[in-house]
């Protein structure tokens, strides 16, 4: 099954403008955060079943979650843009834009993830497989850890991808990549340029997370 996800924000009432999916070759299922519910941007969603089932939810806070077993491709995904509302930090929080866990594997391919205010891929769960391939993140301003990404007992593969100038402010740690509880990450031809933390500007991990450099050219 291949996707297609853009998500575009700015700062108006709820954050986003643009929230749009679709899919050929299946169906994918989504559980989405409530503040869809009443977004009044643009919606598109083709290919996709949207549910309220909270097993198919790898944690709360996200506004897009896969977590339903879920198998798919998404090719150029955009996550960008994205400004908090003050309805976001009362009383409909948000951790992370896209969630994926529950034992899924999935694939983002050529994918920006830029210019955000929070975490654009949360990804969880021991049977959950994810890899990154020529992706680029940049510019992002979080504050979780992980500002570009946040690993939690999962596993990912990242390759030929490039992460610059990503923070993780608020004393937060890990500017490019957080990894906890033993996650596992393997990092193939790629580059970091000036991303920041609390600790780890680029990678933190726990003791409890493995990180594997593989070689290759980037």
């Amino acid at each position: 099954m291949e996707c297609r996800l853009t998500v575009e924000g700015h700062g108006d009432r709820y954050g986003f403008k643009t929230v749009s999916l679709s899919c050929v070759g299946g169906t994918i299922t989504v559980k989405p955060h409530k503040l869809l519910q009443d977004f009044w941007g643009k919606q598109t969603f083709q290919g996709v079943k949207l549910t309220n089932d909270s097993a198919c939810q790898p944690r709360k806070g996200c506004l897009l979650s896969l977590g339903c077993g879920t198998n798919a491709t998404f090719n150029r995904p955009i996550i960008t843009g994205y400004r908090p509302a003050p309805e976001d930090v009362t009383d409909l929080p948000l951790i992370s834009v896209l969630c994926i866990g529950r034992g899924s594997s999935v694939t983002l391919r050529q994918g920006t993830f830029s210019s955000s205010q929070l975490t654009p891929l949360a990804i969880y769960d021991n049977n959950t497989v994810v890899d990154l391939e020529q992706c680029i993140f940049k510019g992002i301003r979080a504050t979780d850890a992980g500002a570009a990404m946040f690993v939690r007992d999962a596993t990912v593969r990242v390759r030929s991808s490039t992460f610059a100038n990503n923070a993780a402010e608020s004393e937060a740690d890990g500017g490019a990549i957080a990894a906890r509880d033993g996650a596992r990450v393997s990092i193939m031809a790629s580059k970091f340029y000036n991303n920041t933390g609390y600790w780890g500007g680029a990678l933190h991990f726990d003791n409890q997370s493995q990180l594997e450099i593989l070689p290759g050219e980037a």
